[in-house]
């Protein structure tokens, strides 16, 4: 016996159709009727639907899932450079501390302690505003990474241990 044509069908959406045969369990073939009777499509419309969507999804995880390589990488930055604006704050408390130091010790490097005073003031208000602001952004760096996370964790299905 010769092989049956394939048949093919056209539609607007998409293009040709092609015969797909699947075998399924009984529950999962109810739970597609009642959708499809929910959606108001075919079986074959809605199983169509529910793969799409899954290929769909997957694309959105893979989309979601390097965004939040680029997060991690950029809170590294951040870390790195919150490390370097401390050792600075570090340094700048250090100098500010020996200033005060000379300015007591010396009447006669007065004016000079007082100079290295204010500038370890301007360089140490600067690192602290600096720092806050660094606070600032690793503060909201760290929402959008859990967002971003969930985000995933709800495209996959997998729930977040302390997630509500």
């Amino acid at each position: 016996m010769p092989p049956r044509a394939k048949k093919t069908v056209k539609t607007t959406e998409g293009g040709k159709r092609y015969p797909l045969n699947v075998r399924t369990t009984f529950e999962l073939r109810q739970s597609i009727e009642a959708a499809a009777a929910q959606s108001g499509r075919s079986l074959t419309q809605e199983a169509e639907a529910r793969i799409e969507s899954s290929f769909q999804q997957e694309n959105a995880a893979s989309v979601l899932e390097d965004q939040l390589k680029k997060w991690f990488q950029l809170a590294d930055k951040q870390k790195e450079q919150i490390k370097e604006l401390t050792e600075q704050l570090t340094e700048s408390r250090l100098a500010f501390n020996s200033a005060n130091m000379l300015k007591e010790n010396a009447e006669e490097r007065t004016a000079r302690s007082e100079e290295n005073l204010e500038a370890c003031k301007k360089h140490l208000d600067h690192a602290v505003l600096r720092s806050i602001e660094i606070e600032k952004s690793r503060d909201r760096l760290v929402q959008r990474v859990d967002e971003l996370v969930e985000l995933l964790a709800q495209s996959r299905g997998v729930r977040i241990r302390g997630a509500s």
